[in-house]
C-alpha cells in the first residue's frame, strides 16, 4: 500500500511540475556587474563600488563615481582612408615642379604605355634648367644632369651624369 501511495504521489508531483510554466532565467554576478537573462528581455545592470557620500550632499543625489578600468569599452580610433595618388604626365610635372635638393618619389603617367609608373630620383643642390622632351625630363645643373627617361614597355630609367 505504501508503494502504491508513493507511486501515485510521484505521478501527481511530476504532472504538477510538467504543467508549470518553464522559466529559463539565468543570473550572472560579477564584481560591479549583474547580468540577468530570461523573460521578458535580457537585462544588464552595472553597479559602481559604494563610496561614502560627500559631506553636505543630501541623500538621494547622484554622486559621480569612477568605474574601475576595463568596464568601459574603448573603441580604437578610426583608420584614415588611404590617399589616392593619381599619376601625372611628365610635362605637367615639369611645369609645376620647383626643383630643390632632396629625394623625390613621383608617380608619372608613362607617355608610351599610359600606365602609372613610380619614379624615385635625387636632385643635388643648385638651380637647374628644366627641359621637357617627348619621353624625358632633364634637370640641367651645368656640369651635372639628372635625366628621367621613359623607355618602351612602360620602363623608366633615371640617369645621373
Amino acid at each position: 500500500m505504501l508503494r502504491l501511495c508513493s507511486a501515485g504521489l510521484l505521478a501527481l508531483l511530476s504532472l504538477a511540475v510538467c504543467t508549470l510554466p518553464a522559466s529559463s532565467a539565468v543570473q550572472v554576478r560579477l564584481p560591479f556587474i549583474t547580468i540577468q537573462v530570461g523573460k521578458p528581455a535580457p537585462v544588464a545592470v552595472a553597479q559602481a563600488p559604494v563610496q561614502p557620500q560627500p559631506a553636505g550632499t543630501p541623500l538621494g543625489v547622484p554622486v559621480p563615481v569612477e568605474l574601475p578600468p576595463g568596464l568601459v569599452p574603448v573603441l580604437p580610433p578610426p583608420t584614415p582612408a588611404p590617399a589616392v595618388v593619381h599619376p601625372i604626365p611628365h610635362g605637367v610635372f615639369a611645369s609645376t615642379f620647383k626643383p630643390a635638393p632632396g629625394t623625390y618619389a613621383v608617380v608619372f603617367l608613362h607617355p608610351g604605355s599610359k600606365c602609372a609608373v613610380p619614379v624615385t630620383f635625387t636632385l643635388p643642390p643648385g638651380c637647374p634648367k628644366v627641359e621637357v622632351r617627348a619621353r624625358e625630363v632633364v634637370f640641367d645643373y651645368g656640369k651635372r644632369e639628372v635625366e628621367i627617361r621613359f623607355k618602351i614597355c612602360g620602363k623608366v630609367a633615371v640617369n645621373y651624369r
